[in-house]
C-alpha cells in the first residue's frame, strides 16, 4: 500500500509548488477577497530556503507488486558534487503567487546548464538565431514556452569546455524574455533576474533540475530503468522538496519535455521529501515506430504511481532478480540476419549479436554491472572468411572495462561444429566459463557462441582457449594455445 501521505504529481497536471514565503498584505474592507490558493500551494508556498536542494533519499524506491518490470537499479550514494557553482546546472524558477495552478501560470525562469568538454548544450528544439549581448544565441518557441538560450562566452579557458546558459518565459511575450536576458545574472551561484523584470513574480528558488537531463546521472540520485506498458524509462529519485516538481515540470508542459527530442517528462511527489522523475529512454527519430507521447506520459505517471519504499536489501533482491532473469536489450550489429546470444558472468550481464551474410562479419558486444554501471561496446564489420572445417573457430570478440572497480571482460565470439554439446572458454588466468551457443550458425552445420570472461588483470594480448565437448563429454576439438 502507498503512503496516504503522498501526492503524486504529475508533470501535465502540476497544480503545486513552493517557494520563499511573504507575509500577506493587509486586506481593506472595501476591496474583493482574493481568491483562496489550494492546501498545497499554500503549504509550499511557506517553505523560505533559497535552494531546492537535492540530495540523497532518505530510503531506496522500488516498484510494487503491481508495478512494471525493473531492468536495472542503482541505489543512491554520497554526492560531493557541488550543485550551484558557477560550472554547475542550476535554475531560478519565479511564478506568480497567486496562481492556483502554478504549472500554468505567469513565470519567469534563469539559469545555465553544466560546463562540459563533450556537451554543455541546453537542449531544446531548434528555433531562430539572436543575439544576446553581443553573443549569437538562439530563441526558441515551443510548448507555450519562449526559450532564449546563448553560449557562455567566457567558458573554455581552463578546458576546451561549453557551458549554455537561458532565461525562459510561461506565459510571457516573446520581447520580454529577449530583453530580460539582455540583464540576467545565470551564471551567479544563485542565478537571478532584477527585480523589476519579475514584477509580480515571486521566487520559487533555485534548482539544478534543468530540463531533469542530470538527476539520473548523479550519484545521489537512486536510478531505476523499469518497462512499463511495454515503454522503457529511467527513473531517478532524490531527497528534495515539492519545489522540484514545479522546476522540472516548467520544462515539460503537458508531461512532454520541450527538447530536441520527443519523449515524455513526469515528476512525482513520492513523499513530503522525496521526488522521483521518470523519463523515456527510446526517444527521436531514430525509433522504429514513433512513440505514442500520450501513451508514454500516462505510462511514466504510471510507474512512478507503483513505487513503494525499500530497504537496502531489497535492492539487493531487485538487482539479483534482475541479473538471473532479465537478459541486456540487444545491441545492434547494424546488419541482417542478426543472431543474438546473452549471458552472466560475476554480476555482470552481457549481450552479444553476430552476423554473416555474403562474407560479411558484423558483431556487437554490451554489458551491464548489477549495479548500474554500463558500457554499451561496440561493433565491428567488414569482409572475413570462416573456416567451417574446423571444431570452433574465434571471430570476434575485444577486452573492456567494467564498472568503477577497474574489472576486464574478456569477449569471445566464434562458431562451432553442429556436434557441440558444449563450448568452454578460457583466458589464462582466470577461470573457464561456459559460452552461450546459438541454435544456427554461419551454416547449416555451425552453430554461434559467444562468451565472456571476467579477467584477474588487464592482458590484451592473452588468447582465449576454446574448448569443445560432444553430448558424452568427450573433448572434439580445441582452439588456441
Amino acid at each position: 500500500m502507498r503512503d496516504p501521505v503522498r501526492t503524486a504529481l504529475v508533470v501535465a497536471a502540476l497544480v503545486v509548488v513552493a517557494a520563499c514565503g511573504e507575509d500577506e498584505r493587509v486586506q481593506g474592507a472595501d476591496e474583493p477577497t482574493p481568491p483562496s490558493l489550494p492546501a498545497e500551494v499554500e503549504a509550499m508556498w511557506a517553505v523560505d530556503d533559497p535552494e531546492v536542494a537535492v540530495g540523497p533519499p532518505a530510503s531506496s524506491w522500488l516498484p510494487g507488486e503491481d508495478g512494471g518490470q525493473l531492468t536495472r537499479v542503482r541505489a543512491a550514494e554520497p554526492d560531493a558534487f557541488a550543485w550551484f557553482e558557477s560550472d554547475a546546472a542550476a535554475q531560478t524558477l519565479y511564478l506568480d503567487p497567486d496562481a492556483a495552478d502554478p504549472a500554468t501560470g505567469r513565470a519567469l525562469l534563469v539559469g545555465r546548464v553544466d560546463s562540459s568538454d563533450s556537451d554543455g548544450a541546453l537542449h531544446v528544439a531548434g528555433g531562430e538565431p539572436v543575439d544576446v549581448r553581443d553573443v549569437e544565441g538562439e530563441v526558441v518557441e515551443a510548448g507555450g514556452l519562449v526559450v532564449v538560450r546563448w553560449p557562455n562566452p567566457d567558458i573554455g579557458d581552463d578546458c576546451a569546455c561549453a557551458q549554455d546558459l537561458f532565461v525562459a518565459g510561461r506565459g510571457v511575450d516573446r520581447a520580454e524574455v529577449l530583453a530580460a536576458a539582455e540583464v540576467a545574472e545565470p551564471l551567479a551561484p544563485l542565478p537571478s533576474l532584477p527585480a523589476d523584470t519579475v514584477e509580480g513574480l515571486r521566487s520559487l528558488g533555485t534548482s539544478p533540475g534543468v530540463l531533469g537531463r542530470d538527476l539520473a546521472g548523479r550519484t545521489a540520485s537512486q536510478v531505476l530503468e523499469m518497462r512499463q506498458d511495454d515503454i522503457d524509462m529511467t527513473v531517478a529519485v532524490v531527497a528534495s522538496d515539492p519545489r522540484l516538481v514545479a522546476h522540472l515540470g516548467f520544462w515539460a508542459p503537458d508531461g512532454i519535455a520541450v527538447s530536441r527530442w520527443d519523449q515524455p517528462m513526469v515528476a512525482d511527489l513520492l513523499d513530503e521529501g522525496t521526488v522521483a522523475v521518470a523519463t523515456t529512454t527510446r526517444f527521436g527519430a531514430g525509433l522504429d515506430e514513433p512513440l505514442d507521447l500520450d501513451g508514454a506520459v500516462s505510462a511514466a505517471g504510471d510507474a512512478l504511481a507503483t513505487l513503494v519504499p525499500a530497504t537496502e536489501d531489497d535492492v539487493v533482491e531487485a538487482q539479483e532478480r534482475i541479473l538471473t532473469g532479465v537478459p541486456l536489450e540487444p545491441c545492434a550489429t547494424a546488419a541482417a540476419e542478426q543472431v543474438d546470444m546473452a549471458g552472466t558472468v560475476g554480476a555482470t550481464r552481457w549481450t552479444v549479436g553476430v552476423s554473416y551474410v555474403d562474407g560479411v562479419l558484423n558483431t556487437c558486444e554490451a554489458s551491464a554491472d548489477v549495479d548500474g554501471a554500463s558500457d554499451p561496446g561496440g561493433g565491428s564489420g567488414g569482409a572475413q572468411p570462416l573456416d567451417l572445417t574446423v571444431p570452433a573457430e574465434v571471430v570476434g570478440g575485444v577486452t573492456s572495462n567494467q564498472g568503477e572497480g577497474g574489472r576486464w571482460l574478456r569477449f569471445a565470439i566464434g562458431h562451432v561444429t553442429a556436434a557441440a554439446a558444449t563450448v568452454e572458454v578460457t583466458v589464462p588466468g582466470s577461470p573457464p566459463v561456459v559460452a552461450v551457443v546459438a541454435d544456427t550458425g554461419p551454416a547449416p552445420d555451425r552453430r554461434w557462441f559467444a562468451a565472456v570472461v571476467e579477467l584477474t588483470a588487464l592482458d590484451a594480448d592473452s588468447v582465449a582457449t576454446v574448448v569443445v565437448r560432444d553430448a558424452a563429454g568427450a573433448e572434439i576439438g580445441r582452439t588456441g594455445p
